[in-house]
């Protein structure tokens, strides 16, 4: 650990250790405390260093710049403690929770369609005995879906977008930043992703595929569902 006051929790740093939590809910398993997750997030960049064909002491020399760079134990800690904070907008999203979150009119919709498109996913994924956690439409995500139906009329990429925004979102407002979503707008409209910016789309292209958000998913006889849930 470097002497003097650690380095504050950046959003990308945030995301990750958010990312670490959830899957190991996903699997059942508990959760990290703080410096395990430290140490998993310094994990994490040796072996993305050996996968980029760096030698040892070029892997070493990150490592011990990454440590330096990382908040400490008790930073990661308390952004800990928020991740399991209950948030009113992460709440599973129904018809009725448009009192607490308006939605206009011409948005509402789109907003259904992709709520079916994860009912009907979850429905799917809790009926071979697993966990359709990961699918759980949430009043925050409708927020998003609302926002960006003006530009985006497929169900699925819809459905993807409105959970980067959303997490994102979440993230920031957790560390008490204003939420910029810069990194997002660019990568939604194809424009080049520059700066403090650029680890954006990597890190939601990891979570999305992971989580499962795809066009069509597998049912427990190998077939697959396509987003009006029908077999093809």
């Amino acid at each position: 650990m470097p002497r003097g006051r650690p380095p504050k929790l950046t959003h990308e740093i945030a995301a990750k250790i958010s990312k670490i939590q959830k899957d190991r809910e996903r699997k059942g398993m508990p959760l990290l405390k703080a410096p395990a997750v430290r140490k998993a997030l310094l994990r994490d960049i040796r072996e993305n260093s050996r996968k980029q064909g760096k030698t040892e002491s070029e892997i070493r020399i990150e490592y011990e710049k990454a440590d330096k760079q990382l908040p400490g134990n008790d930073s990661i800690r308390n952004f800990i403690r928020e991740l399991t904070k209950k948030d009113k907008l992460n709440e599973p999203f129904s018809i009725a929770s448009l009192e607490n979150c308006p939605i206009s009119p011409e948005a509402i919709p789109a907003v259904l369609r992709v709520w079916e498109y994860h009912t009907k996913a979850k429905q799917q994924v809790e009926s071979s005995g697993k966990s359709g956690k990961d699918w759980e439409f949430t009043i925050r995500m409708a927020k998003w879906a609302a926002r960006l139906s003006g530009i985006i009329k497929d169900t699925q990429k819809l459905s993807e977008w409105a959970y980067r925004y959303a997490d994102a979102e979440y993230l920031y407002g957790l560390l008490g930043h204003p939420f910029d979503s810069t990194g997002l707008d660019q990568w939604l409209l194809g424009i080049p992703i520059t700066g403090s910016n650029e680890y954006i789309k990597f890190l939601y292209e990891g979570m999305i595929s992971e989580q499962g958000y795809r066009p069509s998913w597998e049912n427990k006889n190998g077939k697959t569902i396509d987003e009006k849930g029908g077999e093809q």
